[in-house]
């Protein structure tokens, strides 16, 4: 669609530049403090507050504080790979549903901490399913 003032067009078009490169420095100039909360009783770290720690499982444990700098890349969290040998089959325990084509179809049960799409179309008995579970 063509305006029917070219004039007023223009104007507007270098209005709306000019408001870009002055947000652009005003964002740019802003250093903004980066909070994070910690788990009072274990140390662990999470980017918004929660009523409950998901580490330790303690209530209300997470306590405000600064994130820790990252100076621009990953921060090193200590973590790194291990062979496939070194893994405790113990730690990724399933629970069993109850229905073994369930447990067959999700590996050997659910897994502690998991979540589990359930999907299909309309009417082919989702609820039904998860209700015997």
């Amino acid at each position: 669609m063509r305006c029917a003032f070219p004039s007023a067009a223009a104007s507007h078009a270098r209005l709306r530049r000019r408001a870009a490169c002055v947000y652009r420095r005003d964002t740019m100039a802003k250093q903004t403090t980066r909070t994070s909360y910690e788990c009072s009783a274990c140390g662990h770290r999470e980017p918004k507050w929660l009523g409950r720690c998901p580490s330790c499982g303690e209530w209300n444990a997470l306590r405000e504080s600064a994130a820790p700098a990252e100076g621009g890349r990953a921060a090193n969290t200590g973590k790194f790979s291990v062979p496939l040998s070194a893994v405790d089959p113990a730690e990724g325990a399933r629970t069993g549903s109850g229905m073994a084509e369930v447990d067959r179809v999700l590996g050997g049960g659910i897994m502690k901490g998991a979540s589990v799409l359930i999907g299909g179309e309309p009417g082919i008995g989702k609820s039904t399913l998860l209700l015997q579970i």
